[in-house]
């Protein structure tokens, strides 16, 4: 069993495919598989694939029909063997001690989960260190799920940036359904899946983000209005834990619907308008848990030209 399994999407990644893998390959730290999982792409990406496996024994390729990059994977989990599980997209690197000090933090500490920083890099020029706010701590599943919901930075909704215990994960796949999101759908989920899960944080950056025009969230799209905040609900009401988290969540719904709001391009269904609606009345009722932070976010609301006219309109959708 190896130590560590690294799972690798790919899909449409020509240009930026070889620089990954050789980021991992040629890693100080060398007991690690790679489970490459092609996505159908319809470049040369299979091949390369194909061509890295017949040089390296420690890469495994799975060949699929297109089915998104959280069915892709999904694919990975299932067939991963290591220890412990991570995420790398096909178009970002690794430092070359990256794997070295994820296993020195393992070996160091008894933890199940560990989120180390990265650095944002955005058309190949500009670099950002994300740090967390937390300095090597460790966290709760339930102060990490507050984090997640309040966007508090020690977990962090990625999952790439995480190694975890292979484990963990046996009831925890990501959500196909979800285009936008579906990282912390999965952070969510494995931590109501492992009540007493251990999480700990690191500030050395080990991975290099790159953002790219074609990556999901530097584009624009209508697909996840209002559905990232009831996917949430309803992972959720399935550990019996709304009410617990009934605050965290609508904050979580008001700063989604902004973000989602400034990215839109075309206009809201009916049935949005009400999603929406109801998000924003829920983070009002539930708001005084959180005052300042609520405060906040309305003020960025109404700073919005936009916003008075949304939500009359979304009211009078509702008397409807």
């Amino acid at each position: 069993m190896a130590r560590l399994s690294v799972i690798i999407p790919v899909y449409k990644v020509e240009k930026y495919l070889a620089a990954t893998l050789d980021s991992i390959l040629l890693q100080d730290f060398k007991d690690f598989e790679v489970l490459l999982v092609d996505d159908g792409s319809p470049d040369n990406c299979g091949k390369m694939c194909d061509e890295y496996a017949a040089k390296d024994a420690r890469i495994r390729v799975f060949h699929k029909k297109n089915g998104g990059v959280s069915s892709a994977r999904n694919l990975g989990l299932d067939n991963a063997s290591g220890e412990w599980v991570t995420f790398v997209d096909s178009d970002d690197t690794l430092k070359k001690n990256a794997f070295e000090e994820i296993n020195k933090e393992i070996e160091k500490n008894d933890s199940d989960v560990i989120s180390f920083s990265a650095y944002y890099k955005v058309d190949g020029t500009t670099t950002t260190i994300v740090s967390d706010t937390v300095i090597d701590d460790v966290i709760s599943a339930k102060d990490n799920i507050n984090n997640l919901l309040m966007w508090v930075n020690p977990t962090g909704p990625i999952i790439w940036n995480k190694i975890y215990k292979r484990s963990l994960l046996k009831n925890c796949r990501l959500d196909t359904s979800v285009k936008i999101g579906e990282d912390i759908l999965f952070q969510i989920s494995v931590l109501l899946e492992n009540d007493q899960i251990r999480v700990r944080t690191n500030q050395n950056p080990i991975y290099e983000y790159y953002i790219r025009e074609s990556s999901a969230m530097s584009s624009s799209s209508n697909s996840s209005m209002g559905l990232l905040s009831g996917k949430v609900k309803e992972v959720l009401e399935k550990y019996s834990k709304f009410e617990l988290f009934k605050s965290e969540f609508y904050f979580f719904g008001l700063v989604n619907i902004y973000t989602d709001l400034l990215r839109l391009k075309k206009g809201l269904s009916i049935h949005e308008y009400k999603e929406l609606y109801g998000l924003i009345s829920g983070a009002h009722k539930y708001g005084a848990k959180y005052p300042l932070q609520y405060k906040t976010i309305a003020a960025a609301y109404f700073r919005a030209r936009w916003f008075g006219n949304f939500l009359m309109r979304a009211r009078r959708m509702i008397i409807k």
